[in-house]
């Protein structure tokens, strides 16, 4: 759940970045809406760290698995 809440709030901050970026340059192309975007106000890396959480956790669970 908290691998599928990372990618689900990476594609809300993506998204919001993108609408917010349209409405400030609606002449732009969309290469460089997606590439502003990723650098808007939201963070849109930030909750792909839930990801990274959730490997961890996994990783941990089979190696105490594998112990017992």
């Amino acid at each position: 759940m908290t691998a599928l809440g990372g990618i689900y709030g990476g594609y809300l901050h993506l998204h919001a970045n993108y609408e917010f970026e349209v409405e400030m340059t609606p002449t732009a192309s969309n290469w460089d809406l997606i590439i502003e975007s990723f650098s808007g106000a939201l963070p849109t890396l930030a909750p792909f760290s839930m990801i990274v959480l959730a490997l961890i956790g996994y990783s941990y669970l089979i190696l105490i698995n594998q112990k017992q």
